[in-house]
């Protein structure tokens, strides 16, 4: 029985990825007319630069951000399209390698006590070496469990020795006046520290 199942998982797998074309990330233009069968892959290896973990420290605070890469993520409407994505996480630390270090907030963190925790906060697809961006869930609010989506954009500086990069998170357009105010930072250069 465990050899007819071992089988049987092995040709599900087999059919997900027969016909699929593979194509470099960076042929990935429009979300709304994807081409089904297709796997957006980081062939030229776009995302090596972003992976780590990048800090801006200021004063006594660190803003902490670790970028990591996925592979074979599925598109979400239902169609057999794949991509490679760069997720991340961000935190808020006080007193960075101190005894007294205390980490004032984290994306990486439980949902209102109920034993699940937030999705990686971070979740796109860089087009080129220079630039990813998008939307980012901003879930570090006032009110615990209260989350909005903000417009994100992280832009390399290849100049800089060691590498850095251009954060920025802004309120989308169609946002309210009444929002809370955001309070991850907003526009800082970050370090690649690793």
């Amino acid at each position: 029985m465990n050899t007819i199942c071992k089988i049987l998982i092995i040709l599900v797998l087999q059919s997900t990825c027969v016909g699929q074309k593979i194509v470099d990330v960076s042929e990935y233009t429009n979300q709304l007319n994807l081409t089904p069968n297709l796997y957006y892959k980081d062939l030229n290896n776009i995302f090596s630069n972003y992976i780590g973990t990048w800090e801006n420290v200021n004063g006594n605070k660190t803003f902490r951000v670790t970028l990591w890469k996925e592979i074979k993520i599925k598109y979400p409407r239902g169609i057999n399209v794949y991509m490679d994505e760069i997720h991340g996480k961000f935190m808020m630390i006080e007193n960075t390698g101190q005894p007294n270090e205390t980490i004032l907030y984290r994306s990486d963190k439980e949902f209102l006590n109920t034993g699940s925790y937030w999705p990686d906060i971070i979740q796109f697809i860089a087009l080129d070496e220079n630039i990813f961006g998008g939307v980012i869930m901003d879930n570090c609010m006032a009110i615990e469990g209260d989350s909005r989506l903000r417009s994100f954009s992280f832009k390399m500086n290849y100049t800089t020795v060691p590498l850095t990069a251009h954060w920025k998170v802004k309120n989308l357009p169609e946002t309210l006046i009444s929002e809370p105010p955001i309070l991850i930072p907003t526009n800082l250069v970050l370090i690649k520290v690793n």
